[in-house]
């Protein structure tokens, strides 16, 4: 896990830096302290799900996983007031679907 995080900041930092410098320039100084911590919260999250698959069946993990989303958009429509489109009710949909398919398993 550890590595992904390390690959993906190898990938995404000089990226970043290519397309807007002045822009992450000044988010970071702004931001840092914001993204260190929502950074530890992501590793943090995803090592308790992959701990977690190895005390539970995955599909059971893997459906926990995915109505965090639902509650994230939920979060993101009353909250943050973000428009509900049509695209994040079909993704809803598509989930709400899953777990339900995998309820009948």
């Amino acid at each position: 896990m550890l590595w992904l995080l390390v690959a993906n900041a190898v990938v995404l930092v000089p990226h970043g830096l290519r397309r807007d410098w002045k822009g992450v320039n000044v988010t970071v100084r702004r931001f840092w302290l914001r993204g260190l911590f929502g950074g530890a919260l992501q590793a943090l999250s995803y090592g308790i799900a992959l701990w977690a698959m190895t005390l539970a069946p995955i599909a059971i993990i893997a459906t926990l996983r995915e109505t965090g989303v639902l509650f994230g958009d939920i979060i993101a429509i009353l909250v943050l007031k973000e428009p509900l489109r049509a695209a994040r009710i079909v993704a809803a949909a598509f989930i709400a679907c899953g777990l339900v398919l995998i309820r009948l398993q």
